[in-house]
C-alpha cells in the first residue's frame, strides 16, 4: 500500500510489524484511515492492540465484510502511525458500527489509552475494477 501524503513514507508493514500484516480477503472498496500519535512507552501496548490476534482486529473480524487492517509508521520516528481499516463497502462499515456501537465506542476509547491522539483523517472509497 502506498500513501504519499502528509510526509509519510511507504514502508513494508511486514518489516515494521511482522505480526501485523493482514492479507486482504478480496478487493477493498472502502478504507477508514486513522492517525495515531503513539506514546513512546505505550508502543508495545499499541502493537498488541492492533495485532491480528489483538482486540481491534478480532472485533472487526466479526463482520464478513471486514477486509483487514494495515499499519504505516511515519518515517520521522515521531510515533505517528496510520491505521487503515479496509472494508468491502462503506455501508458494511457503517452498519457494523451502528449494530455494535457500545462495543465499538469502548474499543475506540481503549485504543486512545496507548496514544496521545487518535483521529479519523481520511475515508477512501475505491471504485471496483473489472
Amino acid at each position: 500500500m502506498t500513501l504519499g501524503f502528509w510526509g509519510f513514507t511507504t514502508i513494508d508493514s511486514e518489516l515494521l510489524f511482522p505480526h501485523i500484516c493482514i492479507p486482504l480477503k478480496q478487493q477493498v472498496m472502502f478504507q477508514v484511515i486513522w492517525e495515531l500519535k503513539v506514546k513512546f512507552r505505550e508502543r508495545e501496548k499499541f502493537e498488541q492492540f492492533y495485532d491480528p490476534k489483538g482486540e481491534w482486529v478480532e472485533f472487526l473480524s466479526k463482520s464478513p465484510d471486514y477486509q483487514g487492517t494495515d499499519i504505516l509508521e511515519s518515517g520521522e520516528g515521531d510515533g505517528i502511525f496510520l491505521v487503515i481499516d479496509e472494508w468491502q463497502s462503506e455501508e458494511a462499515f457503517n452498519e457494523f458500527v451502528k449494530n455494535r456501537k457500545p462495543d465499538y465506542d469502548l474499543l475506540e476509547e481503549k485504543a486512545k489509552t496507548a496514544s496521545r491522539t487518535k483521529k479519523r483523517i481520511f475515508i477512501n472509497v475505491n471504485p471496483q475494477k473489472e
